[in-house]
């Protein structure tokens, strides 16, 4: 079926959740909502027309402000503060200033050329290093190169440039990386997920030891799909069962080897997780207030849902190394492994939203009973707050039953019980914010001391938390094929209007009977 007609996109039947496909090119996308979850699609991105929005890029703030509270859109206004290069590169620097011990879980890391002069400094001192210089704003591998001479790289372009790490694990002599999914439910608090299935990316050329002989051997040094590919040594999937050959395997197949090896893979999963949140705290302020600015009277902190793909690259030692951060990680699905993998990673995510078709009647009926008990009783300020608590309580309540009767292979990494470790982080991160926007005056003059977290590598997850392998059959061989995404979604002139529109007269309220009720089976 062609689900880019017209005649594909017609509802069937009007009880259905309807997603808007308006701005995503992913066929996995239509595929999942409309096979896997029975929700209708339509190309209308008018606001009274969906249910949730899904787009390849990020969500205008504007657009985010005309949402109702039973809309959900897939992007959080502002995660380009670690989706960007140039934007994770400052604040994960930042934050290393402060906590060198915690936050060495990156590579050095210069943006140029504001930094170029503590790049040269730095490659000037001790050994020389190699290092791997990414334009700021590519994708793919597209311009990627190493150096080892500083003058082979023109210091007034607009370069991210980072120590590269020499010696990473190998397998079957093979470099690679790994692409993790971390799904963001909710901004103030933070709520993360980290599913328990991925990809990992092999270069198709043996490594070795970086040289002037072989710095241009890019399927030897880049792990990108998109790069090697094109190599002939290239070996796709044909079957998803088929997870531990070729170019492009799973997660679970990958740390099935290591353990059978000897390494400590419980170690490594916790590191990635521990990685995943204390990047995340370096922008939550930010996140947080952008959806209060945009929507200051919702409740239920999840009008917002987004799939994140981590790049995590493991050296000879077993330690990980976060290379970059996606906000709209590749959904292209030309190979079995990965249609199981991605499916499986987008339909867990739609059902943990726990949307209903009775979240519209009920927030339209809501709403009229505000106005009407509004104007019957004369509630004092601080009577209203405490109700608006005690339904945020409420909401929060039925939002943890759904999330975790729906969660499949998510395995929720925060919060946890290692809560004030991470969150001394974030309160440090919202200084940082503060002073850079100009809210506040000046930086505390000290450093308050950080609790350790219980376990080593600063997580608590265990081995049973960690992949799994998945059984292996056939072994066969299949092409794969990405493309880039596309430009921002901006509103339109009638978006703008409907702004304006809504905001005259416009009651913004949020109630518990918004969230999916207690006995909401699984889909």
């Amino acid at each position: 079926m062609n689900l880019n007609s017209n005649s594909s996109l017609k509802p069937k039947n009007k009880s259905t959740l309807t997603m808007c496909v308006a701005h995503t090119k992913y066929q996995v996308v239509r595929y999942v909502s409309r096979k896997l979850m029975g929700w209708r699609l339509t190309k209308n991105d008018n606001p009274d027309n969906w249910d949730v929005m899904w787009l390849d890029c990020t969500v205008a703030p504007s657009v985010f402000a005309t949402m109702k509270p039973y809309q959900r859109v897939n992007h959080f206004p502002g995660m380009y503060a670690i989706a960007r290069k140039s934007n994770l590169c400052m604040n994960l620097n930042k934050m290393r200033k402060l906590f060198p011990d915690d936050y060495d879980f990156f590579p050095k890391t210069w943006f140029l050329p504001a930094e170029y002069s503590e790049f040269q400094e730095e490659f000037y001192q001790g050994d020389s290093h190699t290092y791997i210089v990414k334009p700021e704003a590519s994708s793919q591998g597209r311009g990627i190169f190493l150096i080892q001479d500083i003058q082979d790289m023109d210091k007034i372009e607009h370069y991210i440039v980072q120590k590269y790490v020499d010696k990473p694990l190998l397998i079957e002599g093979l470099k690679f990386d790994m692409r993790i999914y971390v799904l963001v439910t909710g901004c103030d608090p933070l709520r993360l997920w980290i599913h328990e299935e991925g990809l990992a990316r092999f270069a198709t050329e043996e490594y070795k030891k970086p040289s002037g002989g072989n710095l241009d051997k890019i399927c030897m040094h880049l792990t990108n799909y998109a790069v090697n590919k094109r190599n002939s040594k290239f070996i796709g999937n044909q079957d998803a069962e088929a997870d531990d050959v070729g170019h492009k395997r799973s997660i679970s197949a990958v740390f099935t080897y290591l353990e059978e090896k000897g390494y400590d893979v419980e170690s490594l999963w916790n590191g990635i997780c521990d990685i995943i949140i204390k990047t995340l705290c370096t922008i939550q302020p930010s996140l947080a207030h952008t959806y209060k600015s945009c929507q200051p009277e919702d409740l239920s902190n999840a009008m917002c849902f987004e799939i994140l793909g981590f790049d995590i690259l493991v050296d000879s030692d077993l330690k990980p190394w976060l290379l970059e951060v996606n906000h709209s990680p590749a959904f292209s699905t030309d190979s079995p492994l990965d249609k199981k993998i991605k499916r499986q990673v987008i339909k867990e995510a739609l059902c943990m939203m726990g949307l209903s078709t009775k979240d519209k009647k009920n927030y339209e009926i809501s709403k009229r009973n505000q106005i009407m008990r509004r104007s019957v009783y004369n509630q004092s300020i601080r009577e209203r707050m405490q109700e608006k608590e005690i339904m945020r309580e409420n909401i929060q309540s039925q939002r943890d039953i759904n999330e975790e009767e729906n969660c499949g292979a998510y395995i929720k990494i925060f919060p946890d019980n290692n809560d004030e470790y991470y969150q001394n982080f974030m309160n440090y991160s919202k200084e940082i914010w503060e002073e850079f926007t100009g809210s506040r005056s000046r930086m505390p003059s000290f450093k308050d001391e950080i609790p350790r977290p219980k376990s080593s590598g600063g997580s608590r997850r265990n081995i049973s938390s960690a992949p799994q392998a998945i059984k292996s059959n056939d072994r066969s061989l299949l092409r794969h094929v990405e493309t880039p995404s596309p430009k921002e979604f901006l509103p339109s002139k009638k978006d703008l209007k409907y702004v304006w529109d809504q905001k005259e007269g416009y009651v913004n309220s949020n109630l518990a009977m918004y969230l999916p009720a207690k006995d909401r089976k699984k889909r």
